[in-house]
Parts: structure tokens; C-alpha cells; sequence
């Protein structure tokens, strides 16, 4: 069998230097300062988010729900979401999804709301205008879309708390 201890004084030396640095702040990488003088690009150059906006689905049908909406940004981009739920069942965790957004909302649209059962979608009547930012929606906040029923008789409501 072989002895598998750390002998030579190099491998050590950069165990403890390891070591030393994660005990000192530079815990996993280079000192950004280092990089970039180097040229390279740091992530200490990047903004950080304003704070945090949640949108969370709870399906609380016996059947599959997808939710289509669209997160309008304040740069003008527009961020597609197609949020799939399984149905409600004890056994199952999965009948909700949460969907983490920087501050840069400007608007959420909800597009279409549909259970999908073994004999077909079903579409979700909902009337729900768009939430926007300032107005309905604040940074902090959480939107919770709730799906109720059994199919046929579904419906959708949004709360923000």
C-alpha cells in the first residue's frame, strides 16, 4: 500500500499558502486588483443589483400549469418566461416555482395562463394587467400568482406582498 502524506516542502507550501488566503479574504480566486492590472476583466468591476423581486407560481390544481409571462427590463429587454407547475399532490414538490429578478423590472405582462390535463390544455380565463414597476410592483417585493380549482372550472390570482 502506498503512503499517501504530503512530503515535499512545495506541496505543502501551497497547502498553508491556500490556506492563509482563504483565512484572509481571497477565498477561492486571484485578487481582483491582480487581474486587472494583468488586462483581464474582474467581476469587482460589475454593478450589484439594487436588490431582488420574487414571482412565484403555486398550482394548487390536480393538473399541470403552464404560465407564460413576459419581464419587461428597464434597458428595454424583454425576458421571455414559460413557467411549467406539476399538479398539486402530497407526494409531490414541484407544484410550485419561484423565479428570482434584479430590480431592473419595469413591467411584468401575463401572456397566458392553461392546465394541461390527459384530454387537452385548458385555458385559464384571467384578466390581469400588466403589474409595473413604481406603481403596482416594488423592489422587495413578491409576486404570487395562484392557480385554483379543478378542471374545467381553474382561475388564476395575483396577489403582491
Amino acid at each position: 500500500m502506498r503512503d499517501r502524506s504530503i512530503r515535499t516542502p512545495g506541496v505543502l507550501a501551497a497547502v498553508v499558502a491556500v490556506g492563509l488566503g482563504m483565512l484572509t479574504g481571497c477565498v477561492g480566486s486571484l485578487n481582483p486588483a491582480l487581474v486587472n492590472s494583468l488586462g483581464g476583466n474582474t467581476a469587482s468591476a460589475i454593478d450589484n443589483p439594487e436588490g431582488s423581486l420574487l414571482i412565484v407560481v403555486m398550482n394548487r390544481t390536480d393538473a399541470a400549469a403552464l404560465t407564460v409571462l413576459d419581464i419587461q427590463k428597464d434597458g428595454g429587454g424583454t425576458v421571455p418566461l414559460s413557467l411549467l407547475t406539476r399538479p398539486n399532490t402530497v407526494l409531490n414538490d414541484l407544484d410550485h416555482v419561484i423565479v428570482h429578478q434584479d430590480c431592473d423590472v419595469a413591467r411584468i405582462d401575463f401572456r397566458e395562463i392553461e392546465v394541461v390535463t390527459s384530454a387537452g390544455s385548458i385555458p385559464v380565463p384571467f384578466a390581469l394587467p400588466p403589474l409595473i414597476a413604481g406603481t403596482s410592483i416594488f423592489c422587495g417585493e413578491v409576486v404570487a400568482i395562484t392557480i385554483d380549482g379543478a378542471a374545467p372550472n381553474v382561475f388564476a390570482t395575483v396577489a403582491v406582498y
